[in-house]
C-alpha cells in the first residue's frame, strides 16, 4: 500500500491537530476469526472523544493521539497520565471491533513514543487459546507476557532453553476463562533465546522470547 495514496481522515471520524501529541505504533493485531483489510482504520479515543486515527498499513502502524493544548478545539483530549483506548474500524462494514493491549497501556504523555500490541477485546473470548506477544522482547530483566483461554481448563505455562529442557514454571493447574497476564523474570537466567510453553487441553502455543543482559 502506498502511503501517498491513503487519506489523512476517516470521514465521519474526524479530530483536531494538536501541538501535543504521542504516537503509539502498533507492531500486531490479533483478531478471532476476522481478517484486516486495506481500508480498515484503528481509530484511538480519550474516554469517548475521537483523539485519532489512522489506516492499517502492517506492523508498526503509528496511530498519533492528540492531547489537549490549552485550545477549545483540544477540549477532552489527552492529559499526562490518561490512558487511551483503540477500536478498529471495519471499512466492509462499518463496524467497530474494540481492541484492548496486550499489557498494560502506557499512559499518555506528550511527545513520546510507545510500541503495543492490539488484541480483540477479551469480553468476547476466541474459540481456542491465543498466547500474546510478550512486552518487552528483547527484554531485561523482566517482560510481561499474556494469554487468553475461552474455557476453564488446566494448563501446564511455562519457559524452555533451546534444548527443550523447562527451566521455569509460570503456572501449572487449572485456570479460568479469559485474560491472564504474567511477569516473567531473569532471575537466575543467562542472555540468550527462550521458549514460552502453553500446554491446554486443545493443544500447544509457543512463543520465542530473547534476554539481553
Amino acid at each position: 500500500m502506498n502511503n501517498n495514496y491513503l487519506p489523512k481522515r476517516l470521514e465521519g471520524f474526524e479530530y483536531n491537530q494538536s501541538t501535543k501529541q504521542a504516537f503509539y505504533f502498533v507492531e500486531n493485531i490479533i483478531l478471532e476469526n476476522i481478517a484486516i483489510d486495506e481500508g480498515d482504520w484503528i481509530v484511538a479515543y480519550n474516554q469517548e472523544v475521537i483523539v485519532g486515527s489512522r489506516p492499517w498499513i502492517g506492523e508498526y502502524t503509528d496511530i498519533p493521539v492528540m492531547g489537549n493544548d490549552g485550545y477549545d478545539d483540544t477540549h477532552g483530549y489527552c492529559e499526562s497520565g490518561d490512558i487511551p483506548h483503540f477500536k478498529l474500524y471495519k471499512s466492509s462494514t462499518g463496524s467497530m471491533i474494540n481492541l484492548e493491549s496486550a499489557i498494560d497501556l502506557p499512559e499518555w504523555n506528550d511527545n513520546q513514543i510507545y510500541n503495543i500490541d492490539l488484541v480483540q477485546n477479551s469480553d468476547v473470548l476466541p474459540s481456542s487459546a491465543v498466547l500474546l506477544p510478550a512486552y518487552p522482547n528483547p527484554f531485561n530483566p523482566i517482560t510481561n507476557i499474556s494469554f487468553i483461554m475461552p474455557i476453564d481448563q488446566h494448563i501446564d505455562f511455562g519457559i524452555y532453553d533451546i534444548r527443550g529442557k523447562k527451566i521455569k514454571d509460570l503456572y501449572n493447574g487449572f485456570i479460568n476463562e479469559g485474560k491472564h497476564t504474567f511477569t516473567i523474570n531473569s532471575l537466575g537466567m543467562s542472555s540468550g533465546i527462550y521458549f514460552v510453553h502453553l500446554n491446554f487441553n486443545q493443544g500447544l502455543k509457543t512463543q520465542k522470547i530473547i534476554l539481553i543482559k
